[in-house]
């Protein structure tokens, strides 16, 4: 009798552990999942940003449903892309306007002539400017902007 109530207790025993192991179990998963979904809501939100940054320049036409800008918001745009391409040491974001590339192969400057860009800002062609950008499959963000010109 003294053994059978030993075993029933060691059995319970081993119940209870194997309990207890199983909540330290499923708590710690769930606490690595809730740490990776942080990290991922964080990810997101830095390549809304880093998207923003450069889409602000080109407001939605309801009108044309396109994305149109000014040839000063185009001038920007480059100038942004020299900044962030020169604040990350490669060239991470391109600037296209009308199939060709505006900056230089390294990405840290603007390579088209003053007259381009003084073209761009007057707007001589009387032209609107139609944006779209190419977005890497892998990150998330913009990695190239092209501009087309839409003559008046």
């Amino acid at each position: 009798m003294e053994n059978s109530s030993n075993a029933l207790l060691m059995a319970g025993l081993i119940l209870i552990g194997i309990i207890i192991l199983t909540v330290f179990v499923t708590v710690f998963a769930n606490t690595g999942n809730f740490a990776k979904n942080i990290e991922d809501g964080i990810t997101a939100t830095q390549v809304q940003k880093f998207n923003n940054q450069f889409e602000k320049f080109f407001p939605y036409n309801e009108a044309t449903k396109q994305y149109e800008g000014k040839g000063a918001d185009i001038v920007s745009l480059m100038n942004l892309a020299t900044e962030v391409n020169t604040k990350e040491g490669i060239k991470v974001v391109d600037i296209w306007v009308d199939n060709a590339s505006c900056l230089t192969p390294d990405g840290m400057s603007i390579g088209r002539d003053q007259t381009f860009i003084n073209n761009l800002i007057q707007n001589i062609k009387r032209a609107s400017y139609v944006v779209s950008t190419n977005i890497d499959v892998k990150t998330g963000k913009v990695y190239r902007i092209n501009v087309t010109t839409k003559y008046w």
